[in-house]
Protein backbone atom coordinates (compact mmCIF):
# COMPACT_ATOMS: atom_id res chain seq x y z
CA UNK A 1 0.00 0.00 0.00
CA UNK A 2 2.15 2.79 -1.22
CA UNK A 3 0.10 5.51 -0.13
CA UNK A 4 0.70 9.40 0.25
CA UNK A 5 -1.88 9.57 3.46
CA UNK A 6 -2.46 7.09 6.18
CA UNK A 7 -5.59 5.58 7.49
CA UNK A 8 -5.18 8.20 10.75
CA UNK A 9 -6.84 10.68 7.87
CA UNK A 10 -9.99 8.17 7.60
CA UNK A 11 -13.38 9.99 8.99
CA UNK A 12 -15.15 7.33 10.71
CA UNK A 13 -18.16 9.87 11.88
CA UNK A 14 -18.46 11.18 7.92
CA UNK A 15 -22.39 11.39 7.40
CA UNK A 16 -22.06 12.79 3.24
CA UNK A 17 -19.17 11.98 1.50
CA UNK A 18 -15.78 12.31 2.14
CA UNK A 19 -12.43 12.47 -0.42
CA UNK A 20 -10.62 11.20 2.07
CA UNK A 21 -12.45 8.43 2.78
CA UNK A 22 -12.99 8.01 -0.96
CA UNK A 23 -9.52 7.95 -1.75
CA UNK A 24 -8.36 5.56 1.25
CA UNK A 25 -10.95 2.64 0.80
CA UNK A 26 -10.01 2.48 -3.14
CA UNK A 27 -6.59 1.81 -1.97
CA UNK A 28 -8.13 -0.72 0.33
CA UNK A 29 -9.73 -2.32 -2.63
CA UNK A 30 -6.33 -2.54 -4.83
CA UNK A 31 -4.18 -4.65 -1.67
CA UNK A 32 -7.61 -6.99 -2.10
CA UNK A 33 -6.64 -7.47 -5.07
CA UNK A 34 -3.04 -8.30 -4.57
CA UNK A 35 -2.81 -11.99 -4.04
CA UNK A 36 -4.80 -12.12 -7.43
CA UNK A 37 -2.47 -9.92 -9.34
CA UNK A 38 0.99 -12.01 -7.85
CA UNK A 39 -0.45 -15.24 -8.79
CA UNK A 40 -1.08 -14.15 -12.25
CA UNK A 41 2.39 -12.14 -12.66
CA UNK A 42 4.65 -14.72 -10.95
CA UNK A 43 3.02 -17.60 -12.80
CA UNK A 44 2.13 -19.45 -9.27
CA UNK A 45 -0.30 -19.80 -6.45
CA UNK A 46 0.15 -17.44 -3.45
CA UNK A 47 -0.91 -19.63 -0.55
CA UNK A 48 -3.65 -18.63 1.97
CA UNK A 49 -0.63 -17.93 4.08
CA UNK A 50 1.39 -15.76 2.47
CA UNK A 51 -1.19 -13.69 1.62
CA UNK A 52 -2.68 -13.12 5.00
CA UNK A 53 0.73 -12.35 6.11
CA UNK A 54 1.13 -10.12 3.85
CA UNK A 55 -2.18 -8.24 4.39
CA UNK A 56 -1.67 -8.51 8.15
CA UNK A 57 1.58 -6.29 7.28
CA UNK A 58 0.57 -3.73 5.22
CA UNK A 59 -2.94 -3.04 7.35
CA UNK A 60 -0.10 -2.94 10.55
CA UNK A 61 1.79 0.09 8.48
CA UNK A 62 -2.11 1.25 8.15
CA UNK A 63 -2.19 1.45 11.71
CA UNK A 64 -4.47 -1.63 12.45
CA UNK A 65 -3.44 -4.26 15.00
CA UNK A 66 -2.82 -7.72 13.20
CA UNK A 67 -5.81 -9.33 15.49
CA UNK A 68 -8.20 -7.14 14.22
CA UNK A 69 -7.53 -7.49 10.50
CA UNK A 70 -9.05 -10.66 9.35
CA UNK A 71 -8.87 -12.34 6.02
CA UNK A 72 -11.77 -14.13 4.27
CA UNK A 73 -10.94 -16.82 1.59
CA UNK A 74 -13.67 -19.25 0.43
CA UNK A 75 -14.39 -21.03 -3.02
CA UNK A 76 -13.01 -17.77 -5.07
CA UNK A 77 -14.46 -15.09 -2.85
CA UNK A 78 -12.15 -13.25 -0.86
CA UNK A 79 -12.63 -10.14 1.58
CA UNK A 80 -10.72 -8.03 4.01
CA UNK A 81 -12.02 -6.31 6.86
CA UNK A 82 -10.25 -3.83 8.71
CA UNK A 83 -10.99 -2.90 12.55
CA UNK A 84 -10.15 -0.49 15.18
CA UNK A 85 -11.29 1.26 17.82
CA UNK A 86 -13.56 3.79 15.83
CA UNK A 87 -14.34 1.93 12.71
CA UNK A 88 -14.91 -1.75 10.60
CA UNK A 89 -14.15 -1.66 7.14
CA UNK A 90 -14.71 -4.58 4.66
CA UNK A 91 -13.36 -4.63 1.19
CA UNK A 92 -14.13 -7.11 -1.54
CA UNK A 93 -12.05 -8.11 -4.26
CA UNK A 94 -13.67 -8.15 -7.40
CA UNK A 95 -12.39 -9.31 -10.38
CA UNK A 96 -10.66 -7.52 -13.40
CA UNK A 97 -11.38 -10.52 -16.09
CA UNK A 98 -14.28 -8.91 -18.47
CA UNK A 99 -14.21 -12.05 -20.69
CA UNK A 100 -17.69 -13.51 -20.51
CA UNK A 101 -19.02 -10.93 -17.96
CA UNK A 102 -22.27 -10.04 -19.71
CA UNK A 103 -23.06 -13.71 -20.08
CA UNK A 104 -21.85 -14.75 -16.48
CA UNK A 105 -24.57 -11.64 -15.14
CA UNK A 106 -27.79 -13.50 -17.39
CA UNK A 107 -27.99 -16.45 -14.32
CA UNK A 108 -30.76 -14.78 -12.39
CA UNK A 109 -32.89 -15.85 -9.83
CA UNK A 110 -34.63 -15.32 -6.84
CA UNK A 111 -32.68 -15.69 -3.63
CA UNK A 112 -33.86 -16.80 -0.51
CA UNK A 113 -33.06 -14.10 1.88
CA UNK A 114 -34.86 -11.88 0.20
CA UNK A 115 -38.21 -13.37 -0.28
CA UNK A 116 -39.77 -11.15 2.58
CA UNK A 117 -38.88 -8.30 0.24
CA UNK A 118 -39.77 -9.85 -2.66
CA UNK A 119 -36.40 -8.32 -4.70
CA UNK A 120 -34.56 -10.17 -7.31
CA UNK A 121 -30.86 -9.91 -7.43
CA UNK A 122 -28.07 -11.13 -9.08
CA UNK A 123 -27.33 -15.13 -8.63
CA UNK A 124 -23.76 -14.79 -8.56
CA UNK A 125 -23.33 -12.13 -6.55
CA UNK A 126 -25.30 -13.33 -3.73
CA UNK A 127 -23.37 -16.69 -4.03
CA UNK A 128 -19.88 -14.81 -3.79
CA UNK A 129 -21.26 -12.76 -0.98
CA UNK A 130 -22.56 -15.53 0.91
CA UNK A 131 -19.61 -17.83 0.28
CA UNK A 132 -17.65 -15.56 2.87
CA UNK A 133 -20.67 -13.70 4.68
CA UNK A 134 -21.57 -16.98 6.22
CA UNK A 135 -19.79 -19.74 8.37
CA UNK A 136 -17.82 -21.90 6.00
CA UNK A 137 -15.25 -24.71 6.36
CA UNK A 138 -11.72 -24.19 6.90
CA UNK A 139 -9.10 -26.97 7.26
CA UNK A 140 -6.92 -25.03 9.74
CA UNK A 141 -9.43 -23.45 11.49
CA UNK A 142 -8.84 -20.06 11.66
CA UNK A 143 -11.58 -17.88 13.28
CA UNK A 144 -12.49 -16.07 9.76
CA UNK A 145 -14.37 -18.85 8.83
CA UNK A 146 -17.17 -17.75 11.45
CA UNK A 147 -17.91 -15.87 8.06
CA UNK A 148 -17.94 -11.59 8.01
CA UNK A 149 -21.42 -11.65 9.49
CA UNK A 150 -20.12 -13.14 13.10
CA UNK A 151 -16.57 -10.72 12.64
CA UNK A 152 -18.55 -7.98 12.48
CA UNK A 153 -21.12 -8.69 15.01
CA UNK A 154 -18.12 -9.60 17.38
CA UNK A 155 -16.41 -6.61 16.21
CA UNK A 156 -19.36 -3.64 16.75
CA UNK A 157 -20.49 -5.28 20.43
CA UNK A 158 -17.62 -4.64 21.87
CA UNK A 159 -17.86 -0.84 21.49
CA UNK A 160 -19.48 1.46 19.04
CA UNK A 161 -18.07 1.63 15.78
CA UNK A 162 -19.02 3.05 12.59
CA UNK A 163 -19.70 0.38 9.62
CA UNK A 164 -18.26 1.06 6.06
CA UNK A 165 -18.02 -1.78 3.00
CA UNK A 166 -16.29 -0.85 -0.34
CA UNK A 167 -15.28 -2.69 -3.31
CA UNK A 168 -14.07 -2.39 -6.97
CA UNK A 169 -15.65 -3.94 -10.19
CA UNK A 170 -17.47 -7.43 -8.60
CA UNK A 171 -16.20 -6.58 -5.47
CA UNK A 172 -18.54 -2.70 -5.11
CA UNK A 173 -22.04 -4.97 -6.35
CA UNK A 174 -20.90 -7.31 -3.37
CA UNK A 175 -20.24 -4.12 -1.31
CA UNK A 176 -23.84 -3.07 -2.17
CA UNK A 177 -25.45 -6.66 -1.32
CA UNK A 178 -23.46 -6.67 2.07
CA UNK A 179 -24.86 -3.33 3.56
CA UNK A 180 -28.12 -4.34 2.23
CA UNK A 181 -28.02 -7.50 3.64
CA UNK A 182 -26.83 -5.94 6.72
CA UNK A 183 -29.84 -3.28 7.31
CA UNK A 184 -32.58 -5.19 5.74
CA UNK A 185 -31.90 -9.24 5.66
CA UNK A 186 -29.35 -9.79 8.77
CA UNK A 187 -31.30 -6.50 10.16
CA UNK A 188 -28.20 -6.01 12.36
CA UNK A 189 -28.79 -3.73 15.68
CA UNK A 190 -26.43 -0.61 13.84
CA UNK A 191 -26.30 1.20 10.78
CA UNK A 192 -23.87 1.37 8.30
CA UNK A 193 -22.06 4.17 8.00
CA UNK A 194 -20.96 4.38 4.00
CA UNK A 195 -20.77 2.84 1.11
CA UNK A 196 -18.30 3.62 -1.58
CA UNK A 197 -17.98 1.74 -5.23
CA UNK A 198 -15.66 1.83 -7.79
CA UNK A 199 -16.64 0.64 -11.24
CA UNK A 200 -19.39 -1.63 -9.45
CA UNK A 201 -22.13 -3.44 -12.52
CA UNK A 202 -25.52 -3.21 -11.47
CA UNK A 203 -26.77 -5.33 -8.81
CA UNK A 204 -30.89 -6.02 -8.59
CA UNK A 205 -34.27 -5.17 -10.19
CA UNK A 206 -36.15 -2.22 -9.09
CA UNK A 207 -38.19 -3.05 -6.09
CA UNK A 208 -34.28 -3.41 -4.48
CA UNK A 209 -32.80 -0.24 -5.61
CA UNK A 210 -36.15 0.85 -4.04
CA UNK A 211 -35.40 -0.49 -1.04
CA UNK A 212 -31.76 -0.21 -0.99
CA UNK A 213 -32.03 3.67 -1.90
CA UNK A 214 -35.12 4.44 0.89
CA UNK A 215 -32.22 3.69 3.83
CA UNK A 216 -28.86 3.92 2.13
CA UNK A 217 -28.77 6.32 -1.06
CA UNK A 218 -27.57 9.16 1.11
CA UNK A 219 -24.71 6.99 2.54
CA UNK A 220 -23.44 4.89 -0.74
CA UNK A 221 -21.05 6.47 -3.40
CA UNK A 222 -20.96 4.98 -6.83
CA UNK A 223 -18.07 5.89 -7.99
CA UNK A 224 -18.09 5.66 -12.40
CA UNK A 225 -14.74 6.46 -14.55
CA UNK A 226 -15.24 7.79 -18.01
CA UNK A 227 -16.60 4.96 -20.45
CA UNK A 228 -16.24 1.94 -17.87
CA UNK A 229 -17.82 -0.69 -19.58
CA UNK A 230 -18.93 -2.56 -16.27
CA UNK A 231 -20.86 0.51 -14.65
CA UNK A 232 -23.23 -0.07 -17.75
CA UNK A 233 -24.03 -4.31 -17.47
CA UNK A 234 -25.79 -6.39 -17.19
CA UNK A 235 -28.20 -4.29 -19.05
CA UNK A 236 -30.95 -6.75 -19.94
CA UNK A 237 -32.63 -10.39 -19.44
CA UNK A 238 -35.67 -11.63 -20.55
CA UNK A 239 -38.18 -10.17 -18.11
CA UNK A 240 -35.73 -8.45 -15.90
CA UNK A 241 -34.12 -5.43 -16.05
CA UNK A 242 -31.10 -4.28 -13.31
CA UNK A 243 -30.91 -1.05 -11.53
CA UNK A 244 -27.96 1.41 -10.26
CA UNK A 245 -27.99 2.41 -6.57
CA UNK A 246 -27.10 5.23 -4.61
CA UNK A 247 -25.41 8.63 -5.95
CA UNK A 248 -22.68 8.90 -8.96
CA UNK A 249 -20.24 10.21 -8.99
CA UNK A 250 -18.61 10.75 -12.68
CA UNK A 251 -14.91 10.54 -13.13
CA UNK A 252 -14.83 12.53 -16.50
CA UNK A 253 -11.59 11.50 -19.36
CA UNK A 254 -9.87 14.54 -18.19
CA UNK A 255 -9.85 13.90 -14.39
CA UNK A 256 -12.74 15.82 -13.06
CA UNK A 257 -15.28 14.31 -10.32
CA UNK A 258 -18.62 15.20 -11.40
CA UNK A 259 -21.54 15.28 -8.53
CA UNK A 260 -24.17 13.82 -11.48
CA UNK A 261 -27.46 14.57 -8.71
CA UNK A 262 -26.68 17.83 -9.06
CA UNK A 263 -26.54 18.09 -12.84
CA UNK A 264 -29.78 18.08 -15.61
CA UNK A 265 -30.15 15.55 -17.95
CA UNK A 266 -29.14 17.84 -20.46
CA UNK A 267 -25.85 18.46 -18.70
CA UNK A 268 -25.53 14.68 -17.72
CA UNK A 269 -25.74 13.54 -21.52
CA UNK A 270 -23.39 16.33 -22.30
CA UNK A 271 -20.59 15.51 -20.65
CA UNK A 272 -21.03 11.73 -21.45
CA UNK A 273 -20.79 12.76 -25.07
CA UNK A 274 -18.07 14.65 -24.60
CA UNK A 275 -16.01 12.19 -23.06
CA UNK A 276 -16.83 9.84 -25.55
CA UNK A 277 -15.71 12.37 -28.60
CA UNK A 278 -12.51 13.06 -27.09
CA UNK A 279 -11.50 8.95 -26.16
CA UNK A 280 -12.60 8.57 -30.00
CA UNK A 281 -10.19 11.37 -31.42
CA UNK A 282 -7.36 10.19 -29.21
CA UNK A 283 -7.55 6.38 -28.54
CA UNK A 284 -10.84 5.12 -29.00
CA UNK A 285 -13.31 4.15 -26.38
CA UNK A 286 -11.39 2.94 -23.11
CA UNK A 287 -14.57 1.50 -22.26
CA UNK A 288 -12.09 -1.70 -20.83
CA UNK A 289 -9.42 0.61 -19.54
CA UNK A 290 -11.45 2.70 -18.21
CA UNK A 291 -11.91 0.04 -15.68
CA UNK A 292 -8.66 -0.15 -14.13
CA UNK A 293 -8.70 0.77 -10.51
CA UNK A 294 -4.88 2.16 -10.40
CA UNK A 295 -4.61 3.96 -13.48
CA UNK A 296 -8.54 5.03 -13.97
CA UNK A 297 -10.17 5.60 -10.39
CA UNK A 298 -7.40 6.35 -7.89
CA UNK A 299 -5.23 9.38 -9.93
CA UNK A 300 -8.66 11.87 -9.85
CA UNK A 301 -9.43 11.15 -6.17
CA UNK A 302 -5.43 11.47 -5.23
CA UNK A 303 -5.68 15.50 -7.72
CA UNK A 304 -8.65 15.94 -5.32
CA UNK A 305 -7.05 15.81 -2.26
CA UNK A 306 -3.64 17.14 -3.75
CA UNK A 307 -5.89 20.45 -4.95
CA UNK A 308 -7.65 20.42 -1.21
CA UNK A 309 -3.74 20.36 0.11
CA UNK A 310 -4.18 17.53 2.25
CA UNK A 311 -0.98 16.09 0.84
CA UNK A 312 2.45 17.32 -0.10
Amino acid sequence: MNNPISFASFNSQASTYDAHNAYLLAQLCVDSYRRAKVEKLAGRDENNDDWRKRVKQEASAWGFASDRVYCFNNKGAQAILLADAEKVIVAFRGSEELSDWEINFNRLKNKDFCDNYHVCLHTGFCRYLNDIWQPYDDPQGRIEAKGIKAIIQKEMSNSPKSLWFTGHSLGGAVAVLAAASSIFFDKFPFEVSGVYTYGQPRVGDLRFAKLYNSRLKSKTFRFVNNNDVVTKIPTWAPLFLFYHVGQIKYLTQDGEILDFEKLSVWQKWQEIFIDIVKDLREEGINSITDHSLSTGYIPPLLRVLSEQGAIA
